[in-house]
């Protein structure tokens, strides 16, 4: 963490893994559009890890900046996705599954060039 209190990571960073088992929030981020474009757009058949798909994918070709502070509420309620702990557990085994298919090859030989 730099002293302005942003953290930096991403292509450049533990290989992109450092996302893997943490979800980055994208509900707060500013994305250029054509980044969104680059890795092939949101996946419409994901329901509940979409965000961790994305910025798993956008840490294939860019670096992100954290800022260590809070920025928004997230209101919990009994109707939330969120709480339907199953299905994104089955999702996110999806996502990561396909991720490291995209980064590694049949041999186990890192394919991306951050």
């Amino acid at each position: 963490t730099s002293e302005s209190g942003v953290r930096e990571f991403g292509s450049d960073i533990n290989n992109g893994w450092d996302l893997i088992d943490f979800g980055a929030p994208h509900c707060t981020s500013l994305i250029k559009k054509a980044r969104i474009f680059e890795i092939g757009g949101y996946d419409s058949m994901l329901k509940h890890v979409v965000d961790r798909d994305i910025m798993l994918r956008l840490a294939e070709v860019t670096k992100f900046h954290f800022m260590d502070k809070y920025v928004y509420l997230y209101r919990r309620h009994s109707k939330n996705m969120s709480l339907n702990f199953k299905a994104i557990q089955e999702e996110h085994a999806s996502v990561r599954k396909k991720t490291i298919r995209r980064r590694y090859d049949k041999k186990g030989q890192l394919k991306l060039a951050w």
